[in-house]
């Protein structure tokens, strides 16, 4: 994916054609929020520094994956925390942490 390259514009352009494409799925919620942010050069330190250390240390990152959908869901957000819980599942298949994320899943109702 584009931000994952840090061409942002693309990033943009690609998440903005997803929600015009897909805008009930899951993961239209998640473009929603990065979108405001994209252009941001504190944000995409951020991203930068996230990626280096998810290629560092992947089981760190999916710790700190679940803990945010965690802490998404206990503010409320429940969609966009199925959608990281998701996202840990279908990352990290057969693994402790996506066996958490599918328990949650799975007490949250999600299909």
């Amino acid at each position: 994916m584009a931000l994952f390259s840090k061409d942002y514009l693309r990033a943009k352009t690609a998440m903005e054609d997803y929600i015009r494409f897909y805008p009930d799925d899951p993961m239209s919620g998640q473009w929603r929020m990065f979108i405001p942010n994209i252009e941001n050069p504190t944000f995409q330190k951020q991203i930068e520094e996230m990626l280096a250390q998810a290629q560092k240390d992947p089981q760190a990152a999916l710790e700190q994956a679940f803990s945010s959908a965690q802490e998404t869901e206990t503010q409320g957000n429940v969609e966009m925390a199925k959608t990281i819980y998701r996202q840990i599942v279908q990352g990290a298949p057969g693994t402790e942490i996506a066996k958490k994320a599918q328990a949650r899943l799975d007490a949250l109702g999600d299909k």
